[in-house]
């Protein structure tokens, strides 16, 4: 049933029906206007002009009569939605729709419908309903960027491109859309786009302040990862002189998440460079940050000699194999202590063989991989004391062996032999 209303509606203004076709309604503006002195009545000539801009106007109109009809009924719906967000999602997506149902031309509940689906991961249908959206509104820079961020999560990258380019094309200091179009420059490797995008998000104030932090940590991950030493330290120190003290610890967790990533894609060396790189950040000497970035520095140096380890074809057998499951195997607790066990016995029985390839191999590795060494120092030491223990005493089996085998007798020729006889026969 409609709601009644007492009001004087826009229909009321220009003495026209709710039924009236846009023909109609211009003349009757003209006609009104004609008679009206916008000087002795401004307000009435204003009132005028909305009228007929809003009826002419098929989206705006139909806006307009599902709000003075529905708009109630709409806001509660909404309000009822937004309440239930958090503890009932299913439930303020129905009750959005119902308000869509009921009025499919006011954008408010479709704007939150959108961010629903959004967190729902229903992004295909989030993406409907910011395109609807900006048809109603194509010079709304935030229901693009939006757009944009939804085209990505579903791998439509040229899309996204192509959207934030037109936003960039309505507002050229789009802070947001610089980063979004390096996210994609950088998943597609075009590295100059990368660095113009996030440099010309640095300078869009033509200030470089905190408020830059995370496309100047960006960049400094781009140079880092292309291998360019001296803007890896330009970087830095730009990156550095814009943290103020008290955002010193916001900033090292950021670094943390950084470095974090590369490690988990096994890029130590580039999370190793990043620490170093920030290494100069001011930090109390007894702050927990301090200590941790001490700890990842040198765990990422150990994991980079992990790495070569695992390619060093001049390390052979056991060690080899003991070393790949202490520092590169990824596997459970159990799976890697199963493993460790398998390489362990072997190692027993290569240095049971032949205990001097051993130890050449434990002298190989600790020249070659200091840090590894130092940190199993206890299992390289113990390892060494029983491959020299083993040496010793196959030496001393030989050694007994051969004085075994000098202390016999030579044997006596045979009497009576063949020989024997035919020489007496002479």
């Amino acid at each position: 049933m409609e709601e009644k209303s007492d009001e004087t509606t826009l229909y009321d203004t220009l003495d026209v029906s709710e039924s009236a076709k846009t023909e109609e309604i211009q003349r009757a503006y003209f006609r009104l206007v004609r008679l009206c002195q916008p000087q002795k009545d401004p307000e009435y000539y204003q009132e005028l002009n909305h009228a007929r801009e809003t009826l002419v106007d098929p989206q705006r109109r139909g806006e307009y009569d599902q709000t003075r009809k529905n708009g109630s009924r709409v806001r509660v719906l909404v309000d009822q939605a937004v309440r239930a967000l958090e503890r009932d999602p299913q439930k303020a997506l129905g009750l959005l729709k119902s308000a869509v149902t009921m009025a499919p031309d006011l954008p408010r509940p479709r704007q939150f419908m959108a961010q629903l689906l959004m967190r729902n991961k229903d992004y295909a249908l989030a993406e409907r309903q910011y395109r609807w959206l900006l048809r109603r509104t194509p010079n709304d820079e935030a229901l693009r960027c939006k757009l944009a961020r939804c085209l990505l999560v579903q791998g439509k990258a040229p899309e996204a491109e192509q959207e934030l380019k037109a936003l960039l094309a309505l507002n050229e200091a789009h802070y947001d859309a610089q980063l979004l179009l390096a996210r994609i420059y950088r998943s597609q490797g075009r590295t100059e786009e990368l660095i113009d995008a996030l440099e010309g998000a640095i300078f869009m104030d033509e200030v470089e302040n905190f408020a830059d932090f995370n496309a100047l940590l960006q960049l400094l991950m781009v140079y880092i990862q292309s291998g360019d030493t001296p803007s890896v330290e330009e970087t830095s120190l730009r990156l550095l002189n814009v943290i103020p003290a008290n955002k010193s610890q916001l900033a090292t967790d950021a670094f943390f998440q950084t470095v974090e990533l590369f490690f988990r894609e096994d890029h130590f060396n580039w999370g190793h460079q990043l620490l170093l790189a920030i290494q100069p950040l001011p930090l109390p000497e007894d702050s927990p940050a301090k200590t941790r970035r001490e700890d990842l520095i040198a765990w990422s140096a150990l994991q980079q000699e992990a790495q070569s380890l695992e390619r060093d074809t001049l390390l052979q057998g056991a060690i080899r194999s003991c070393f790949q499951v202490l520092y590169r195997d990824r596997s459970s607790e159990a799976i890697r202590q199963t493993r460790m066990s398998t390489a362990f016995s072997q190692l027993q029985k290569e240095y049971e063989v032949d205990p001097r390839q051993i130890l050449q191999q434990l002298a190989y590795l600790r020249n070659e991989y200091p840090l590894i060494s130092a940190n199993q120092e206890k299992f390289l030491g113990s390892l060494c004391q029983r491959a020299l223990q083993r040496q010793v005493f196959l030496q001393a089996q030989q050694t007994a062996r051969v004085a075994a085998a000098a202390q016999q007798p030579a044997l006596e020729p045979r009497r009576g032999g063949f020989l024997d006889r035919l020489a007496g026969a002479r």
